[in-house]
C-alpha cells in the first residue's frame, strides 16, 4: 500500500480533500447540536402539519365553489404564528372558513416515502407553506 505498482514512488493523496470532508462533518454534527440545544432560529423556523378543512371560493376550477375539502397544510413559522400562517396561506390561495383539525411540529429531518407529502414539505420549506387538497369534498348533511 502506498506504492503503485508501475513504480517505486509512493502515490500521492489528496489530503485537502480529506480533511474537508472532515472539517464538513464535524460542523454539520455542531450545527445539529445547536439546533438540540437552542432550537430553531427565526430565519429558520420549524415545520407544523395542519390537517385542515376549507371551503372553495370558486376560484380554482378544479374545485366546486363552496364545496368543503380536507386539507393537509405545512408551514414554516414560529410557535406563535403556526395558526395565523396556515389560515393566510389557505385564504390566499381560494380556501374560505378554514378549520384547523389539529396542528403539530414536524420532527426533522422529516421522512416519508409519499412523494405527494415529501413535495409539500419541501415546498414549504422554499416558499414558507404548502398544501395538500383531498380532491373528494366532505359531504355535508
Amino acid at each position: 500500500m502506498g506504492t503503485s505498482d508501475d513504480s517505486n514512488k509512493p502515490v500521492q493523496y489528496d489530503v485537502t480533500s480529506q480533511r474537508w470532508e472532515v472539517v464538513k462533518a464535524f460542523l454539520f454534527c455542531f450545527v445539529l447540536e445547536l439546533k438540540k440545544r437552542f432550537g430553531s432560529t427565526p430565519n429558520n423556523p420549524p415545520r407544523s402539519a395542519a390537517l385542515c378543512t376549507g371551503r372553495a371560493d370558486g376560484s380554482n376550477p378544479d374545485f366546486v365553489g363552496r364545496t368543503k375539502h380536507a386539507i393537509l397544510v405545512i408551514v414554516r413559522a414560529q410557535e406563535s404564528d403556526r395558526e395565523s400562517s396556515v389560515y393566510a396561506l389557505l385564504q390566499s390561495n381560494g380556501w374560505r372558513e378554514p378549520e384547523i383539525e389539529k396542528l403539530k411540529l414536524l420532527v426533522e429531518p422529516f421522512d416519508s416515502n409519499d412523494p405527494i407529502l415529501s413535495a409539500c414539505y419541501e415546498g414549504a420549506a422554499k416558499n414558507g407553506g404548502n398544501f395538500v387538497v383531498y380532491t373528494d369534498p366532505i359531504i355535508e348533511p
